[in-house]
């Protein structure tokens, strides 16, 4: 009964959290609807599925399936469980996986799949009330985006009207345009600092709430200034592309990421210690210490100076504190000679 509780707790948390994002955002939603489902089950690896009409075929995993193909020979055994669940539109649990569909009526819409070490002892009844709210909101999702699709394409009509009698006006383009660049970084493809603060301050009420930590992460590529002088601007944007892959392949689906400004880059851990918090920064020191950006044939080093800050957010704490104490961290780890992780102990 504790166990039913617990999970139906965390499925109440997973629709508020859901139900603040976008529509619009699909892939943000399913990220969101993946770690939601691996935390309610005690899992780091899944995947979600979607098929038909959605983006030809959508897949996005983590953990052990972060880049699983269409057609990948090591997950052939995990591929049979997802398959059968979507020909028998039932869940399927077997020892330490499980293969829930995500049905839209009668039609199957995709799958999510989830494996673990031990056997996994979720109620099952359990899991399929999870997928009832996720595939409401996948459904709602895709009906928002036609009508959104719908309305561009009219617009698009409206346009060319206005084109003819020579009255074109820009304003829907610049709109479309400030909507596309409000949350996404125009270069790295990841979320920017604006969407950094609407996340932060979610985060923080979150934590507080719950009454757990919130980690912040300030990551500086070092040397920056000397790799733009030397070899280019081009070859500057490169690195920070690099940089922005790296940090969305090394985080989960709950965990947040972001280009802070610059060279520099944001990552935001719910309900990490201290310790925890200093060994993933670690793991990202050691993966970008390792990366190379080839130049005419020859390669260029990369590093990054890492501070991090743990804390126990209250009512009144702000982005700008957990950051402000990040980034003394980072001046640390940038004075005491570069590649390195500082954890802020003020």
């Amino acid at each position: 009964m504790e166990m039913m509780q617990d999970g139906l707790l965390s499925i109440l948390e997973f629709v508020h959290d859901m139900n603040r994002i976008s529509p619009l955002l699909l892939d943000l939603l399913l990220r969101g609807v993946l770690g939601h489902f691996l935390r309610l089950v005690g899992s780091n690896n899944g995947y979600i599925q979607l098929g038909g009409d959605v983006d030809s075929s959508l897949r996005i995993g983590v953990g052990m399936f972060h880049d699983i193909a269409e057609t990948d020979d090591r997950f052939a055994l995990q591929q049979e469980l997802a398959d059968q669940a979507l020909t028998r539109a039932e869940t399927i649990i077997a020892g330490n996986m499980a293969a829930v569909p995500l049905c839209i009526g009668s039609f199957v819409q995709g799958v999510l799949f989830v494996q673990q070490e031990d056997a996994l002892t979720r109620e099952p009844k359990l899991l399929d009330m999870f997928v009832l709210h996720a595939v409401n909101m996948i459904e709602n999702s895709m009906i928002y985006r036609e009508l959104h699709k719908k309305n561009a394409e009219l617009s698009k009509i409206i346009d060319e009207l206005h084109r003819t009698t020579g009255q074109l006006s820009r304003s829907e383009q610049l709109r479309q345009e400030y909507e596309k660049l409000t949350y996404y970084d125009s270069l790295t493809g990841i979320p920017n600092r604006r969407y950094l603060e609407v996340q932060c301050r979610e985060m923080i009420a979150h934590c507080h709430k719950q009454k757990t930590t919130l980690a912040c992460l300030m990551i500086d590529v070092d040397h920056f200034k000397s790799i733009n002088d030397r070899y280019g601007h081009l070859v500057g944007d490169q690195v920070l592309v690099q940089v922005g892959r790296n940090l969305d392949r090394l985080t989960r689906a709950h965990e947040f990421i972001a280009r802070y400004g610059g060279e520099e880059f944001t990552v935001l851990l719910e309900g990490s210690t201290p310790e925890n918090a200093l060994a993933f920064g670690e793991r990202i020191r050691r993966h970008m210490e390792q990366q190379v950006v080839e130049v005419e044939g020859s390669p260029v080093s990369l590093t990054v100076s890492i501070g991090i800050a743990v804390i126990l957010p209250a009512r009144t704490t702000s982005m700008a504190e957990i950051v402000g104490k990040s980034d003394r961290a980072l001046y640390e780890a940038k004075n005491g000679g570069r590649n390195r992780c500082v954890l802020f102990s003020g």
